[in-house]
């Protein structure tokens, strides 16, 4: 029952801290049995809280057996939160452990139809690739499948957990589930260690193609930079609606796949128009302007919808505001002055951590907040199921909010942009000239790319 409580909570929570959550490939997600699902881990508590959301089935979680401490908060976490504790061997100091029983709790939650969700880069670290794989997964599968004597079987399926800012308010997710790895193969020969270690690399490949995977830590910038300015000719070239996630998340894997060929085939090219790209951006920032602003086919520009978006939502939003301001700032507030700092300081936190104490500060405050109002409103007017009406209201409302700020966004972009054409013409011309000539000579680099991926 508190699972199922907690978890409409935090798929509520999570779609109003994400500005968009998107998640492809549900149709991997097996129906009516178990699967053992493997996640990347760029964003340390949020990963699980993310993945979890996205099943619809009851999930348990493998974690690292310090979260758990002893007594009332151990019982929690083990019978309601659907935790199960992993002893990991290089934080132990020395002291002897073992993992028996955890892999005993693994075996007897599928046997149950349960499934399972662990993170075998076995630490949270805010990069878009995979690192070393542990081999848990893969034993817990094969010593399952031993347990019920071959007469049952379980898939690995991987998942690919995508920020466009794994640290930042009202960003955005992409959840991607991958079909069930094939570990079929011939290992006659090789030690049972090396077959683990065959097996995990399979499945690193696997969890590799469900992210936007940027194997030099470096060329994120530019990855995100040259995403910005391509995306809409590929769209038109593509003939891609907006709507269309999977393709749209298959270029952006491209770009990055294309700029680790280059890098590694064409050193010289990779460094010019990586630089070119980057003094480009760097000039924008000089003027306080944006790519969408210089773009000649943005789409920042005068919308009827938006204004009478503005004008007819105004007293929502308002009231938006009014209700929700104090939790918000008190939210920010306490995660600049009290959280950010141990982060920085790498004390209890570490960077992957960031999101992670956003969303749990925020979460508690604005639960905080709403019991308060019920309570106020309910005292003040006797009318309890009027309060209890308007703390219902509160979510919808909140969400209405960050929908209309979106758009009041949006709206000073684009008058922003007419500025930018009045004060700054000539460095405004001489942008919008220089975004030509890249995207002309990205649409070359596209051509050459794809002409190497079909040799």
């Amino acid at each position: 029952m508190i699972y199922f409580i907690l978890k409409q909570l935090i798929k509520y929570s999570i779609r109003a801290f994400f500005r968009q959550f998107v998640i492809l490939g549900k149709k991997n997600i097996p129906k009516n049995s178990p699967a053992i699902y493997v996640a990347n881990h760029p964003s340390a508590l949020i990963d699980p809280l993310v993945v979890g959301v996205s099943i619809d089935a009851k999930i348990y979680f493998l974690a690292g057996e310090n979260w758990f401490g002893k007594g009332f908060r151990s019982y929690l976490f083990k019978e309601h939160f659907n935790m199960i504790p992993v002893h990991r061997p290089w934080l132990s100091n020395g002291k002897p452990a073992s993992n028996v029983e955890m892999f005993r709790e693994c075996y007897k939650s599928l046997s149950q139809g349960k499934s399972i969700l662990l993170f075998p880069e076995a630490s949270s670290e805010t990069v878009s690739r995979i690192r070393e794989l542990k081999t848990g997964a893969i034993r817990i599968k094969e010593g399952f499948e031993e347990y019920m004597e071959q007469k049952a079987t379980v898939p690995i399926i991987p998942v690919g957990i995508n920020y466009s800012n794994p640290h930042e308010f009202q960003s955005r997710v992409v959840v991607k589930f991958g079909a069930p790895i094939d570990f079929s193969g011939d290992y006659s020969g090789m030690a049972p260690t090396d077959i683990l270690r065959s097996k995990a690399e399979k499945m690193q490949k696997e969890m590799e193609s469900q992210i936007i995977n940027i194997s030099n830590d470096a060329n994120q910038d530019l990855v995100r930079y040259i995403n910005r300015l391509f995306i809409n000719v590929f769209k038109v070239e593509e003939g891609i609606s907006s709507k269309d996630e999977e393709a749209l998340f298959s270029y952006a894997q491209g770009v990055a796949n294309a700029i680790e060929y280059y890098e590694k085939k064409d050193q010289d090219s990779f460094v010019k128009m990586s630089s070119r790209i980057k003094a480009y951006f760097d000039h924008l920032k000089s003027i306080g302007a944006t790519d969408d602003q210089i773009n000649r086919s943005s789409r920042i520009r005068f919308s009827i919808y938006r204004i009478l978006l503005l004008s007819i939502g105004a007293p929502l939003a308002l009231l938006s505001l009014i209700f929700f301001y104090v939790p918000y700032e008190l939210s920010k507030k306490i995660y600049v002055k009290k959280l950010k700092p141990m982060i920085d300081k790498g004390k209890t936190f570490d960077d992957a951590f960031t999101a992670s104490m956003i969303f749990a500060a925020g979460l508690v405050i604005f639960m905080i907040w709403n019991l308060l109002l019920f309570l106020g409103l309910g005292l003040i007017t006797g009318k309890w199921l009027l309060a209890l009406g308007s703390m219902l209201l509160g979510y919808p409302l909140f969400r209405f909010g960050l929908y209309y700020s979106k758009h009041v966004i949006f709206q000073m972009q684009y008058l922003k942009a007419k500025r930018l054409k009045k004060v700054h013409p000539l460095e405004y011309e001489q942008l919008s000239l220089e975004r030509e000539d890249i995207i002309d000579e990205l649409k070359e680099f596209r051509e050459g790319y794809i002409r190497s991926t079909e040799k």
